[in-house]
């Protein structure tokens, strides 16, 4: 159908942390995050690790997948400090590779990712070995266009051949 715009699913595929808590997911309206369930062992003297942002010590990741091929354009971060690095598949960010407000723009070398393919999504600690507690905000995605298949000339000089047979033997 021309002029429909593709559509793609997110599938949570997993979420995990090494803190002995529940996890589960923290997602506001400006931070996504994984926490563990307050009250419960482990976490902040608080009873749990009620934070707004992804902690490398927790090691608190993600994984998702798309239903579609996608490209990510950008990654919008939040509190991404000085020497913080996040993973986003097999893309690593340091604070360098920032433009604007924690903004990592891929527009010119964008992350392929095909469709169905798990992407890991965790902060790492610093090369100094401190934890990196960084909020995850926004994910930019392109769907792409799924493939149409082209017959080969071949394959259409066959499909011309049996329809002029066909052709041929219906006048007799």
């Amino acid at each position: 159908m021309a002029g429909t715009e593709p559509s793609v699913v997110l599938s949570l595929l997993g979420i995990s942390s090494n803190d002995s808590g529940a996890t589960f997911v923290n997602a506001g309206i400006t931070s996504f995050a994984i926490n563990s369930a307050p009250g419960l062992s482990g976490g902040d003297a608080s009873g749990g690790d009620a934070s707004t942002a992804l902690d490398s010590v927790l090691e608190e990741q993600f994984t998702i997948a798309f239903s579609s091929d996608i490209e990510i354009t950008a990654v919008d971060f939040g509190d991404f400090g000085p020497g913080e690095r996040f993973q986003v598949g097999d893309t690593i960010f340091e604070e360098s590779d920032l433009s604007g407000v924690d903004v990592a723009d891929l527009s010119l070398a964008p992350i392929f990712v095909a469709a169905d393919t798990p992407i890991l999504f965790t902060p790492l600690n610093t090369l100094s070995g401190a934890n990196s507690s960084i909020q995850l905000q926004d994910v930019t995605i392109n769907v792409l266009p799924t493939s149409t298949a082209i017959p080969e000339p071949s394959s259409m000089l066959g499909l011309m051949g049996l329809a002029g047979l066909l052709a041929v033997k219906r006048r007799r």
